[in-house]
């Protein structure tokens, strides 16, 4: 048996759950970005097909997203540019987040 994770399976038992279990996977991964927003949302628009309501899906996915992305700026607001800078040149890579796309980011959001 292998030792990985089951991601499909994993997100089709939570999406059994209903509106709160698609709320936990959408706050999970926006706070976790381990998988593309994009793969995990078709998993669980799959996985809640037939199930649920389409509103209340939507709903509760996108209002868990909101949060974890909210959640994300509190982050970098306590932090600062200067420490956030850093932990991005330090720990990007293992979010898929280079220092030169963050830096090109930024200067979209805040020119000089």
């Amino acid at each position: 048996m292998s030792a990985g994770l089951n991601v499909p399976a994993c997100i089709a038992l939570l999406a059994e759950l209903g509106p709160i279990g698609i709320a936990g996977v959408a706050l999970a991964e926006k706070l976790f970005p381990v998988l593309p927003s994009y793969f995990v949302f078709v998993l669980l628009g799959t996985a809640a097909s037939g199930r649920s309501d389409l509103a209340v899906t939507f709903a509760a996915a996108a209002a868990r997203s909101t949060l974890g992305a909210l959640g994300w700026y509190c982050v970098g607001l306590r932090l600062g540019p200067t420490r956030v800078e850093s932990l991005v040149e330090r720990f990007g890579r293992y979010i898929f987040l280079k220092p030169a796309l963050y830096s090109r980011s930024m200067l979209r959001i805040a020119p000089e």
